[in-house]
């Protein structure tokens, strides 16, 4: 939907030549019945015959391929339309939805052929009734200024309304909180009372979980030696059979952005050389109404025709998930795609997504609710931070993440490049626009709702933040969100383990619950290996079977979840022939200890400030890929 005070259409003397649009399709193809009356100034035969032989090839009509290569804008068309039909045609210049009168009915110039509109508008006509048309861009402007309140309503309400248990807004339950207190007051006076004991039982509890963690990710890496993905479900890039233009759906894609100027022209850039057919593609810039200079920088670009702007009215949360909602309402594609601002995706990532949900359905299984791309980081040289998520990004999505669709367990999909069936997303009730990770909470609800989540072999390039300060905000908010998710879908633990199974809640509490918790208590693990140092032989074996026990399992959590988590980012990397990143392999266990800081922090704000965003800032510079 755009706003009335975005430029969207180009006059005449503004449209490009026929020939950078259509280069392929010089040759004259019969036009349908009716497009000849379109025939003069603003649509040339020229363009027209050209224009249908593309609409052939993609399965759209010659009015769709017209509007979506540029050559005649919505308002240029609904022009000619009028005049063939004789019919009166309001155009961009109308600010408010004009007081057409009872009898009077707006219909879309681009609703169907000329011939088939003709036909609707006489039966229209022979009801009494007044015919006037209008560019389908300004329809959906007057339909954004009416529905604005119903539309924010829904995208901050609407998953509270439909499941309130499984919203981040609604309190967390009693229970949970009483169990955090007694937890926090046993391990407070056993620590006076018991010492020994209480370290005991803290180690007990510690690794235990940990002990869940560190099996998936010993899986994980042996998944990725010995068994690699089944190419029937994940076909590569150039060996997959290519889907005919005609038969690809309207795709659309959601890009949300908050004071993104910077990112702005690369971005563009990289949406304009998705392969897909420009006329079934629906690119959604979402803008905030408070992000006046991004806004201002999009009103002096000139937007391809198949982009489009919605701007979210201010209130509730100022949350990516927010925004998301009020959009998808707006969406026209039958798939749905998230992306970032600072988001480079493989041309060919959105046929290959196509192709994956296609594979599946012709092999059964659950219903597919989701294709992952693969995320990495584009500026790993850039620091030392960067090359150690780059080193984090590469063993989570080309290892963790496909082990877990092999596995059946729940995935916590990626903020980007997840691809939807937009039904199963509006079935599910779209995004938890009070949760800051909105992207695992919706892989835990596709779990629970039976649905199964696949990968693509497609990368998604990214920006890593720059400095410290950046990074740490981020990372706050993605520990945070873990924390929100957890917390959400643990309040009925029961219904849980009942929706997902013993193995997948099981999968899910170590996946979840796990991470959170093994970010916690990373440093204490040092802290007692100082104490342990300090009082004597830190490698004296307890005396008590129970103290050896946990001793032992301690040790092997220690030597086996570290060995497996820098293995894993060694073989990611050398499978993208980034060789340079393996010394800094050694040195991500003082990068996880900047996690556990970070999740102390969330900590403090899951309290505090909850909802709050912080905001990611990026730059504007030459993306690279390699």
């Amino acid at each position: 939907m755009v706003t009335s005070s975005v430029p969207v259409a180009r006059t005449a003397m503004q449209r490009p030549a026929i020939a950078e649009h259509l280069p392929h399709l010089q040759s004259a193809a019969p036009l349908p019945d009716g497009y000849e009356l379109l025939i003069g100034p603003v649509i040339p035969q020229a363009a027209l015959e050209a224009a249908t032989a593309l609409a052939t090839r993609g399965g759209v009509t010659p009015h769709d391929a017209l509007i979506a290569t540029g050559v005649v804008s919505h308002a240029d068309y609904a022009r000619a339309v009028g005049e063939a039909l004789e019919l009166p045609v309001l155009t961009d210049a109308e600010q408010q939805h004009p007081d057409v009168g009872p009898q009077t009915v707006v219909v879309d110039a681009t609703l169907d052929t000329p011939a088939r509109l003709r036909l609707r508008i006489a039966k229209l006509t022979a009801t009494g009734q007044q015919v006037v048309l209008a560019p389908r861009t300004l329809i959906e402007t007057w339909e954004q200024a009416v529905q604005r309140d119903a539309r924010l309503h829904h995208a901050i309400n609407g998953l509270q309304r439909q499941t309130p248990a499984l919203s981040a807004a609604s309190p967390t339950a009693q229970w949970q909180l009483m169990v955090i207190a007694m937890l926090v007051g046993v391990i407070l006076g056993g620590a006076l009372v018991e010492p020994g004991a209480t370290q005991a039982g803290l180690m007990a509890v510690i690794a235990l979980p940990f002990f869940g963690v560190v099996l998936f990710r010993v899986l994980a890496l042996w998944l990725a030696v010995v068994r690699p993905l089944p190419n029937r479900l994940h076909p590569p890039a150039r060996s997959a059979v290519r889907i005919a233009d005609s038969e690809l759906p309207v795709y659309s894609v959601l890009v949300p952005l908050f004071r993104e100027v910077a990112v702005l022209p690369g971005l563009i850039r990289a949406l304009r050389r998705l392969d897909y057919p420009v006329a079934k593609l629906d690119c959604i810039l979402i803008l905030e109404s408070r992000d006046t200079a991004t806004l201002e920088a999009v009103r002096t670009m000139q937007l391809p025709p198949f982009m489009r702007v919605v701007i979210v009215p201010e209130g509730g949360p100022q949350t990516k998930p927010k925004a998301l909602n009020y959009a998808l309402p707006m969406a026209r594609g039958s798939y749905v795609v998230v992306f970032d601002a600072e988001d480079v995706p493989a041309p060919s990532q959105l046929r290959q997504a196509l192709a994956v949900f296609r594979a599946h359905h012709l092999h059964g299984g659950p219903e597919l609710a989701c294709v992952q791309a693969r995320l990495n980081i584009d500026n790993a040289n850039d620091s030392w931070l960067t090359r150690q998520f780059t080193l984090e990004y590469s063993a989570l999505f080309d290892g963790l993440l496909p082990a877990l669709t092999r596995l059946g367990l729940p995935v916590p999909l990626g903020g980007t490049s997840n691809h939807f069936p937009r039904a199963v997303l509006e079935r599910l009730g779209g995004w938890d626009p009070y949760n800051v990770t909105e992207d695992a909470d919706v892989g835990l609800r596709i779990a629970r709702a039976g649905l199964g989540v696949a990968m693509v072999r497609s990368t998604t390039w990214e920006e890593a933040p720059l400095g410290f300060k950046p990074w740490l905000y981020q990372r706050t908010r993605w520990m945070k969100g873990w924390m929100q998710t957890w917390l959400v879908h643990m309040r009925h633990p029961r219904q849980f383990w009942r929706e997902l199974g013993t193995i997948r809640f099981l999968g899910a509490q170590a996946l979840m619950g796990g991470m959170v918790l093994s970010s916690l208590v990373h440093p204490l693990f040092y802290v007692m290996l100082a104490v342990e140092i300090m009082a004597g032989d830190p490698l004296a074996s307890p005396a008590s079977p129970l103290e050896r026990g946990l001793w032992w399992l301690a040790a092997f959590n220690l030597a086996a979840g570290y060995t497996s988590a820098m293995a894993l980012a060694a073989l990611t990397v050398i499978r993208r022939k980034r060789l340079w990143l393996l010394p800094h392999v050694a040195l991500m266990p003082l990068y996880w200890l900047l996690i556990s800081f970070a999740s102390y922090r969330a900590v403090w704000q899951l309290v505090r400030t909850p909802f709050l965003w912080e905001k990611t800032e990026h730059r504007a510079r030459p993306r690279a890929t390699g």
